[in-house]
């Protein structure tokens, strides 16, 4: 466990009650039924993280909102990423990602070389994917190419969900600028076998920042027993039960 006091009080539907601890896992859990408040939770702590310094990055369950093609709702609202990312969005792409969006992984990834190596390393590991960015009349537009037939096509809007989940997952994961991460419900989109694999990776990175640079705490919000991966007694420590009363 690590030494790291969290005190705040807790938003509804607590009504004022005060959330206190003394210590963390590397990697913690938050566990509920549904409608017992995890994702209100998520946010408050990630408010309470932002104080602390060293940085805290929380992917909310609608993540990939934004990477997706609106379909039918085009009439109705227009699709301004259809041509990918203008260099003047940038901004409000990372104040949506700042907010839980996964939006700015494709910025991350053109900005950082470090991580966009080992991102495609993995992608290209499991599934037979590159990444490939390229811009296009001002537009950043992030591609994946299938190795086995060359096929090039748009990453955020055409391929599947359980790909763009890791891809956004794992980018954030080895990010190590951010000394803390939250994840609410990571298991979404996700065959049990790249449940179990996300686990893997969270455990290679998960430990105390103070002490090494390439550590993080993890917090993950989960119902799915493939992510609730205690192996050990003492990691029962690291479980945060959240009840509807």
């Amino acid at each position: 466990m690590i030494e790291e006091a969290i005190t705040f009080v807790l938003p509804q539907p607590w009504a004022g009650e005060t959330f206190e601890i003394d210590e963390v896992g590397p990697v913690n859990y938050l566990v509920g039924p549904n409608g017992s408040g995890k994702s209100r939770f998520a946010v408050e702590l990630l408010r309470q993280l932002k104080n602390r310094g060293g940085g805290v990055r929380l992917l909310g369950t609608d993540r990939l909102r934004e990477m997706a093609d609106p379909g039918p709702l085009r009439n109705y609202w227009g699709d301004n990423l259809q041509g990918g990312y203008a260099k003047n969005s940038f901004e409000w792409l990372r104040q949506a990602g700042a907010e839980g969006s996964g939006i700015d992984t494709i910025l991350l990834l053109e900005d950082r070389m470090d991580l966009r190596i080992r991102i495609e390393g993995t992608l290209s590991h499991l599934f037979g994917r590159d990444v490939e960015l390229e811009w296009d009349s001002g537009n950043l537009v992030p591609k994946a190419v299938r190795r086995e037939t060359g096929e090039s096509y748009r990453l955020d809007r055409d391929e599947c969900h359980g790909i763009k989940e890791l891809f956004v997952l794992l980018t954030h994961l080895y990010d190590h600028e951010h000394r803390y991460l939250i994840v609410d419900e990571p298991e979404l989109n996700l065959h049990p076998q790249y449940q179990a694999f996300f686990m893997q990776e969270v455990r290679k990175v998960a430990g105390n920042p103070t002490e090494a640079a390439n550590r993080k705490v993890v917090f993950l919000i989960t119902h799915s027993p493939f992510i609730l991966d205690l192996r050990r007694e003492h990691d029962l420590k690291s479980v945060i039960s959240i009840g509807e009363d």
